[in-house]
């Protein structure tokens, strides 16, 4: 994308940002729902389900491989993608 160092900045923000923002979601489903929201009347059976399948999945995750690979990019060291140069 040959982004100027203005733009890398902003784009890895902005990416620091999401990535918070989706840890926080992760640790949601490690330290599960609190039983108000869990039980409440309103909550479709199917988001409980979801939520409970999704605590399963990510049990054992401390960080996002998204998050991480996406992050990484950004870094200054990142290898170059297979054909950049050509562009």
């Amino acid at each position: 994308m040959r982004l100027t160092d203005t733009e890398l900045a902003a784009l890895d923000k902005e990416l620091e940002r999401l990535s918070e923002r989706g840890l926080a979601q992760l640790r949601s489903y490690l330290h599960g729902l609190p039983d108000t929201i869990l039980n409440s009347p309103d909550l479709p059976a199917s988001t409980v389900e979801y939520f409970s399948a999704a605590a399963e999945v990510y049990a054992g995750w401390e960080t996002c491989p998204s998050c991480d690979g996406a992050s990484d990019a950004c870094t200054p060291q990142a290898p170059a993608m297979l054909g950049s140069s050509e562009r």
